[in-house]
């Protein structure tokens, strides 16, 4: 794939379930990077379990991406990360 060695507008999204997600890709290498922020306001008791879940999607993407299987029905390993934004997040 050609690239022009600038980086792609972002790309906003803006709903009632996620908020605002914005989506940045840029040439890097001899692939791309992309930048990710998500912004909502949502309950404490819900941070983490968020953060985790971006995590984790965000990852299966680089999985899928690299040719590999991806079960996003049953979410193996969503727990562990989830437990190292509570260890990271927690006071």
């Amino acid at each position: 794939m050609a690239t022009s060695g600038r980086s792609t507008p972002s790309r906003e999204l803006t709903g009632d379930l996620h908020g605002v997600l914005r989506f940045e890709l840029r040439p890097e290498n001899r692939g791309a990077h992309l930048s990710f922020s998500s912004t909502l306001t949502l309950p404490e008791e819900f941070r983490t379990k968020v953060l985790a879940g971006w995590h984790f999607h965000l990852d299966s993407l680089a999985q899928s991406l690299d040719g590999q299987s991806v079960d996003l029905a049953s979410l193996p390993g969503w727990d562990e990360i989830h437990q190292q934004c509570v260890a990271r997040l927690t006071p």
